[in-house]
């Protein structure tokens, strides 16, 4: 069971990230939050959020899940030639 309070932050990541253009109910989503913002890209949404800052829209989520998995699969690649460094993403302020 949840708080009020915990309620409220994750009511308002929810429809902070449209969650429900998806199809998820945000009973659903509680059951598992930070697996739902995994598969959404989403999981730097809380601290965008707490830091005045807009969560990913859903074209920039796919962009940044597509980076990470390019990096991830150099990495693959690569195993003997020098890793390459970790893609950051800048915030944007709301």
């Amino acid at each position: 069971m949840y708080s009020d309070a915990a309620l409220e932050y994750w009511g308002d990541i929810f429809l902070a990230i449209s969650l429900r253009e998806d199809g998820i109910a945000f009973e659903q989503f509680l059951t598992n939050p930070w697996g739902y913002l995994r598969a959404a890209g989403q999981e730097s949404a809380p601290t965008a959020l707490e830091n005045g800052y807009r969560p990913l829209t859903r074209r920039q989520a796919a962009v940044a899940r597509n980076i990470e998995q390019r990096w991830i699969d150099s990495q693959r690649r690569s195993r003997n030639e020098r890793p390459l460094p970790r893609p950051c993403l800048e915030l944007v302020r709301a």
